[in-house]
């Protein structure tokens, strides 16, 4: 016993303490997601009256576009071609604009821009919706739909239609 103390002693009391450390890194990358409700798919302008083809015609589309944006970001809008009908003659899609209304989850996202009433284009994809500060978990907007009805009463009756696209981007 006496030869344990006088070996094993000195080196539990002369023990050192070992570490190690580990340098830990938290990347973000740019994550966006833009979806369209998919229960509005299809949106439907009716010009059924004297009133309508005079002042036209509004739909406000509710929750129709969630945003999730890692950064700063911007919604952009098109169409994809002026509003068609077989063997007719196109409604131009300028006579058709969108006008986004944030509606849910916008309170920390400071300064938020919505534009209103930015007319399609199937040329240019238009911003609508920007932040310029940072992203957003999920913010909701609904989008009004209005169309002019300019010159619409000298077109042959029928379903026009064209295929709106909403795209985000960093910014």
């Amino acid at each position: 016993m006496v030869s344990f103390v006088f070996f094993a002693l000195p080196h539990l009391m002369f023990a050192q303490v070992q570490n190690g450390s580990v340098r830990l890194n938290v990347i973000l990358s740019q994550v966006q997601s833009l979806t369209v409700n998919e229960a509005q798919s299809q949106v439907d302008l009716h010009f059924s009256s004297k009133e309508d083809f005079r002042n036209g015609v509004n739909i406000n589309e509710q929750n129709h576009l969630n945003v999730f944006s890692s950064g700063r970001f911007v919604v952009k809008v098109s169409a994809q071609s002026d509003l068609v009908r077989p063997g007719g003659r196109p409604i131009p899609a300028s006579t058709i604009a969108v006008t986004p209304i944030a509606t849910g989850g916008v309170t920390g996202v400071p300064g938020m821009i919505t534009e209103n009433r930015v007319s399609l284009s199937p040329q240019v994809a238009r911003p609508i919706i920007k932040s310029p500060t940072h992203g957003t978990i999920a913010t909701s907007f609904d989008v009004l739909y209005h169309a002019s009805g300019e010159g619409y009463a000298l077109l042959d009756n029928g379903t026009y239609s064209a295929t709106v696209v909403y795209t985000i981007e960093a910014e």
